[in-house]
Parts: structure tokens; C-alpha cells; sequence
């Protein structure tokens, strides 16, 4: 698994265009077959703040994401509004066996490992 977390900050007056761009992105990720996960999100208090959690099979199907035609239209589009000069990265490893197993993760509804439809829930 490649797990990656990407983060930028929209320019002031810019957020919701940014936020536009990335929905719009997404739906295109996530018909990618390596894609595993896709899912930005948008800081509650610092509304420009965003934050893309991404997850692909393998490096194999990293690199194919990079190659897709609509990334660089995509970056094109997000650096004049963001304040850093591109997405910053950060690949994550996971801590034990049970975080690179994607159907575990996927069964899990939060960082404690309570199960979705759980009696607790």
C-alpha cells in the first residue's frame, strides 16, 4: 500500500473554488483502479486548510495516478490559490500489521478499531 497525506492552504477569498477543484478531482481518482482511498477534507475552524487522505494499491499504482492526464490540468488550476507552491506530502508507513491490512481498515469506523454496525455503535 502507498498511503499518503496531502495538504495545502487556499489563499484568502479561495477555499470554496478550491474546494470545487478538489470534489471534482476526486470523482476521477476514485475510478482509478489502483485508488483505494480519496477523501479531502476541509479543517472545521480554518476553513481554507484542506487535507487529502490517499491510498493506492501499490507504488505501481501511485505512479499510474501521477500519469493521469487530468493531475497536471488539476495543479495547474489549484497553485495560483493556494499560499504554498504546491500540494505538501507527507507518505506515511503504517505502525503495525493491522493499519496495511485494507480490509480491516476499511471495517473500522475510527481509530479505536470499533467495527461499523457494532452493538456499542
Amino acid at each position: 500500500m502507498k498511503v499518503l497525506v496531502a495538504r495545502f492552504t487556499a489563499k484568502p477569498g479561495h477555499g470554496d473554488h478550491v474546494a470545487q477543484l478538489i470534489d471534482g478531482l476526486a470523482v476521477k481518482v476514485r475510478r482509478e483502479e489502483g485508488n483505494v482511498r480519496f477523501e479531502p477534507y476541509r479543517e472545521q475552524e480554518l476553513r481554507d486548510r484542506f487535507m487529502v487522505f490517499e491510498v493506492y494499491r501499490d507504488e505501481g499504482a501511485f505512479l499510474a495516478h501521477l500519469s493521469m492526464p487530468y493531475g497536471k490540468p488539476f495543479n495547474a488550476a489549484l497553485e495560483p490559490l493556494i499560499e504554498e507552491p504546491h500540494s505538501m506530502l507527507t507518505f506515511l508507513d503504517p505502525v503495525n500489521d493491522y493499519a496495511s491490512d485494507a480490509t480491516k481498515c476499511e471495517a473500522s469506523d475510527d481509530s479505536f478499531g470499533r467495527t461499523l454496525n457494532s452493538p456499542s455503535d
